[in-house]
């Protein structure tokens, strides 16, 4: 999908997601630990026909979709296809082995190369036949096109575009008008910089974040390799391998939860992230303890739903001195993400850049941790006339030391954790979230308690310091 000015392509300017995720690339290569991952099993009839054109129509209606990032004269470019272009982001596959669809979708997922940010596609929707009434739908994104929100929109957009494709309608009859494009956020972001609030919003950083948050003292396996992004001096764990355990803590968990928050006036967000940052400070003694939390950009109407990379990575760093209770400790945590998200708007990188922390280079700038929350659940994809099923794909890559994932809080609190595999073994990873289990239900079950004397486990005097 590489397209030049003869093609009718034209050239936008980028995101400051997008500039980011362009330094990753040229450091470490591309890798899959950017990318975003859907599978799904669908039995019964499925037009392929419609299937293809409507996905052809979300690729016209959205300019991310055909957009590759392209690097010229030390300046970089969106560089979006004309929509009159031929679409080469769609594939269909011959039949598959009768293997059950969720290793199929695993398998298959994992030997796709990934998605190159020059060349692209970086927004693909495959189809494979694996039975004579059954098909595995995989749709694979890159995060400088999409984030939870924009995936949102298109699996919602997709099964509407197919039930309107089906029945011969043209799928912009069936959708709302866009009311703008990703590069027109892009634009307004770039001009956001330009402004007093902007200059403001790095001087309020670089107070708060100065010093800089102290590495974290992980209970590793192994110390850190010489590449930041995972890759073992002997080739084991590339390309930021991770292990992943998935988790649903049922109702014990979500219902002292809610009460917490209620009493509180807080949300299951702060409360996790209390936990999560109560556990990371058990483990090394830290005073501030910093995880990034990936928010929304979304602050105009017209762009709720545009498709792209509309996420910035906020810092929350919280002051865990003073032998606090895990009930004073939750009340830092919703002050330190107020103030924090009320200073959202400043691009990651450029952080980064005014602070220049002085910290290993093997290490993640400002914080080895990442809490992702997901409020409500993901729209299923819906094609009408035949059933759809989820399939999970759990994620091998990782971008952060550690991150906590919660899917869900209502009726269950559901996710998983995952870990970098260059430092941690398949049982540590079971072992912190088990430790975690542990000293959340402590937390709920007494929230005056300090901090420090919630329980983890047996073990707990027995944690080693990190390498």
């Amino acid at each position: 999908m590489a397209h030049g000015p003869e093609s009718g392509a034209r050239r936008a300017v980028t995101s400051a997601a997008q500039d980011g995720l362009w330094f990753v690339d040229t450091r470490l290569g591309a890798t899959p630990a950017y990318h975003v991952r859907r599978a799904y099993r669908i039995v019964g009839a499925l037009d392929l026909d419609s299937l293809r054109a409507a996905w052809t129509a979300l690729v016209v209606r959205h300019e991310s979709l055909r957009t590759t990032l392209i690097a010229q004269d030390g300046r970089l470019s969106q560089l979006i296809a004309d929509e009159r272009a031929e679409i080469r982001s769609y594939t269909e596959r011959g039949p598959e082995p009768s293997l059950a669809h969720d290793s199929l979708a695993q398998r298959w997922i994992a030997a796709m190369a990934p998605l190159d940010l020059a060349t692209g596609p970086l927004a693909r929707l495959a189809v494979a036949k694996v039975a004579s009434h059954e098909h595995l739908v995989v749709l694979l994104l890159h995060q400088a096109v999409t984030d939870d929100e924009s995936t949102a929109v298109l699996i919602d957009e997709l099964g509407s575009a197919y039930a309107a494709e089906r029945v011969g309608h043209a799928t912009r009859h069936r959708l709302p008008p866009v009311r703008a494009q990703y590069a027109d956020f892009a634009r307004w972001q770039r001009h956001r910089t330009a402004s007093g609030r902007f200059r403001s919003l790095t001087d309020w950083w670089a107070n708060t974040l100065t010093p800089a948050p102290p590495p974290l003292n992980l209970p590793v396996d192994r110390a850190r390799t010489v590449d930041p992004n995972g890759a073992h001096p002997n080739g084991a764990h590339p390309n930021g391998a991770g292990h992943l355990l998935a988790f649903d803590w049922g109702e014990r968990i979500a219902r002292p939860l809610a009460g917490l928050c209620a009493a509180h006036r807080t949300t299951p967000f702060a409360a996790v992230l209390t936990a999560f940052q109560a556990l990371l400070h058990r483990y090394g003694g830290a005073e501030r303890v910093a995880v990034t939390v990936p928010v929304p950009v979304r602050s105009r109407p017209e762009f709720a739903r545009i498709v792209g990379a509309c996420r910035e990575p906020v810092v929350v760093c919280t002051d865990i001195a003073g032998r606090p209770s895990f009930r004073e400790l939750l009340l830092r945590v919703m002050t330190t993400t107020d103030d924090a998200l009320r200073h959202r708007g400043l691009p990651f990188d450029q952080l980064v850049s005014a602070l220049g922390p002085d910290r290993d280079p093997r290490v993640p700038p400002l914080s080895d941790a990442a809490f992702v929350y997901r409020g409500r659940p993901e729209p299923t994809l819906d094609l009408a006339g035949a059933d759809v099923r989820a399939l999970p794909v759990p994620t091998t890559v990782v971008g952060a030391d550690v991150t906590l994932t919660v899917d869900g809080v209502d009726p269950v609190v559901r996710g998983a954790l995952a870990v970098r595999a260059s430092m941690f073994e398949r049982s540590s990873v079971r072992r912190i979230l088990a430790q975690f289990h542990t000293l959340l239900a402590g937390a709920l079950a007494d929230p005056d308690l300090p901090v420090d004397s919630l329980p983890l486990d047996d073990t707990t005097a027995e944690l080693r310091d990190a390498a």
